[in-house]
């Protein structure tokens, strides 16, 4: 059933504070509204469901309590119609000020009938003066009057309450906001204050019929005697709602320079009223997720803070990897859109984004609801990666171990006298020369050193093959000595070996020289033969 309302809005009336005049502490809290257990329209039919941020009327069943072990007098009520921050304890608010609905606890049950001045007048249920077609009646199951002020013709007739006893009331709320407690709680938030007097110390309240109007001697009989609280009445907020969820995933980012973050996003319709249809996504850091096309167009979403041009413009996006089907109808409560994308964020940072999800409910009204989540990156280490690679030898050296003979193969006996032996290439080989990188260097020798005696540079583990002059007699031993060579080539060539293979190295041809004398002292000149070679020297190069 709809909700019945007022056919003009109702007079605003003032809550406890302005009513009673002066501040009030409200410690006693020796009666109080339990519950609301039931509730009705004004015409006497259900009412279940109200729309958010309408304007209700309606009569609440609730149990009154009497808690304290001594009677009360007068019982005013008080609920607020602008659903007022706070419950009217310590911190305030609720129905202690602002603007609320008055009641008292009206003799008999009149009915809600009594209201009517005319046809629809002030409700929809009047068909003339006191007269319509409502069922609903206010009261309590059991009235109780305490004040002996029967003061003909019109004696106290302000409901009170004995000791320790419920009553079940009827009671009037008209014109309140509809506001549920929570966003998880859909019930009716109505905030109230009940305050009362002590018998015998009362004030006479009087209202008259047929309706029992709230009166201004209903007023607590000192500061301390309220009690004020919010009720929960089970009348269902309607609502039109979306919650959206966001995840990062991984949260912390070590050693790396800085993202990729990939996001999670959940939009669900956390409607009582129906259907929801998403229609966009922005990210306060990454821009533009999802917009879906629609009439009219959605506004662009905000340029991303993290996103560098040409992606720095509204519309916009620097995310990566979108997942995101947009307009999206959420059916049902419960019912859900995801979305993905992925965020790059910078080193040695942590980043909160927001992200705002866009929808409307079935009349096209638009509902909004963000979500946040926080990735953080570390300093990236500095690192270097060297690499070498071989590409060939274009140079070399080699140091060749030579071996020099000198052999008399006179005929007869004919002596040679040996006074000292060189190289066309090397010249001397009996002294050192050079170094190990330049060619026709001689590093070693053991040419011209006596025998016994320990041979020169890289010779000298060795014996030297024999000081000058060495005599050198037919038939005799030959004279023999060696010598450590350098040759180099820059750059290195292609050479073909005695087997008719190729290599890239070296090929070097000299000839050993020899100092020889004649035994006849005539100054003969020695005819020399042989003495030359050349030499291949392959350079085979890998690399690893």
């Amino acid at each position: 059933f709809g909700t019945l309302t007022l056919a003009a809005p109702a007079f605003a009336q003032t809550c406890l504070v302005e009513t009673y005049g002066k501040n009030v502490q409200c410690t006693a809290n020796d009666v109080r509204i339990a519950a609301v257990t039931s509730t009705h329209n004004l015409d006497g039919t259900p009412i279940a469901t109200c729309n958010i941020g309408d304007r209700i009327s309606f009569v609440a069943t609730a149990q009154l309590v009497v808690g304290s072990t001594s009677s009360r007098s007068n019982i005013g009520m008080y609920f607020a119609k602008d659903n007022q921050p706070g419950d009217g304890g310590k911190a305030g608010g609720g129905a202690l000020t602002g603007s609320c609905f008055r009641d008292i606890i009206p003799p008999g049950h009149p009915s809600l009938n009594a209201f009517c001045t005319g046809p629809g007048t002030p409700f929809s249920f009047c068909t003339g003066n006191q007269a319509g077609t409502s069922t609903q009646t206010l009261g309590s199951s059991n009235y109780t009057e305490l004040d002996n002020l029967n003061l003909a013709p019109t004696p106290d007739n302000c409901g009170d309450g004995n000791a320790g006893t419920t009553q079940t009331i009827d009671v009037l709320v008209q014109d309140v906001l509809c506001e549920p407690i929570s966003l998880t709680n859909p019930k009716l938030r109505l905030p109230n204050c009940v305050s009362w007097q002590v018998p015998g110390s009362t004030t006479l309240c009087q209202s008259p019929s047929p309706t029992y109007p709230f009166q201004s001697t209903a007023v607590p009989g000192s500061p301390s005697k309220c009690n004020c609280g919010v009720l929960e009445v089970p009348i269902i907020v309607q609502r039109a709602a979306i919650d959206v969820s966001k995840v990062a995933n991984p949260t912390t980012q070590s050693g790396t320079d800085g993202g990729p973050v990939n996001y999670t996003v959940v939009v669900t319709n956390k409607s009582n009223l129906g259907a929801v249809t998403v229609n966009q996504l922005c990210d306060d850091k990454y821009g533009n997720i999802a917009t879906a096309t629609t009439s009219p167009a959605q506004p662009a979403c905000a340029a991303g803070s993290l996103c560098a041009s040409p992606n720095n413009v509204a519309g916009s996006t620097c995310a990566t990897s979108i997942s995101c089907s947009l307009p999206a109808t959420l059916a049902n409560p419960n019912d859900t859109v995801t979305c993905t994308f992925t965020g790059q964020i910078p080193e040695n940072s942590t980043i909160t984004d927001t992200v705002t999800a866009n929808a409307v409910d079935q009349q096209a009204s638009p509902l909004s609801k963000t979500a946040t989540a926080t990735a953080s990156a570390g300093d990236a280490p500095s690192t270097a990666t060297l690499t070498k690679t071989f590409v060939g030898t274009t140079a070399g050296c080699a140091t060749v171990r030579y071996q020099a003979k000198v052999h008399n193969s006179s005929g007869g006996d004919e002596t040679l006298t040996l006074s000292a032996v060189g190289d066309n290439a090397f010249g001397s080989i009996t002294s050192l020369h050079g170094d190990s990188h330049t060619n026709n260097s001689v590093v070693g020798t053991t040419c011209g050193v006596a025998t016994g005696t320990p041979g020169s540079g890289t010779l000298s583990g060795s014996t030297g093959g024999g000081a000058f002059n060495q005599t050198l007699a037919v038939g005799g031993s030959d004279y023999s000595c060696q010598f450590d060579g350098v040759i180099c080539s820059s750059p290195l060539t292609t050479i073909t070996l005695p087997n008719g293979a190729t290599c890239t190295g070296i090929q070097h041809s000299n000839a050993l020289t020899a100092t020889l004398a004649g035994d006849d002292g005539t100054g003969e000149t020695v005819s020399q033969s042989g003495g030359s070679l050349t030499v291949f020297e392959c350079f085979d190069a890998t690399s690893q």
